[in-house]
């Protein structure tokens, strides 16, 4: 499934391009920020979101690290 920035569902893979049943879904949005190849999102108040809270040593203390991580092997969302 494909998301707009503003939440509104765009595209459904399995789903007719000709049906509306995207434009009838749409998600919860919430703040986010890019940095260090990750993608940090603020679940708390939006106009508490602040990118300066981002801990800018948080591998320091990682040995041998060599920035690729994998944090969910599996993708359980099937739901069409």
């Amino acid at each position: 499934w494909q998301f707009g920035a503003n939440g509104q569902c765009v595209r459904i893979p399995s789903v007719s391009k000709k049906s509306n049943t995207a434009s009838l879904i749409c998600a919860r949005t919430v703040p986010v920020h890019e940095q260090y190849g990750f993608i940090w999102v603020w679940a708390g108040k939006r106009e508490l979101a602040d990118s300066s809270l981002i801990p800018h040593d948080l591998f320091a203390d990682v040995q041998n690290a060599n920035g690729e991580f994998l944090l969910s092997p599996e993708d359980s969302c099937y739901l069409d």
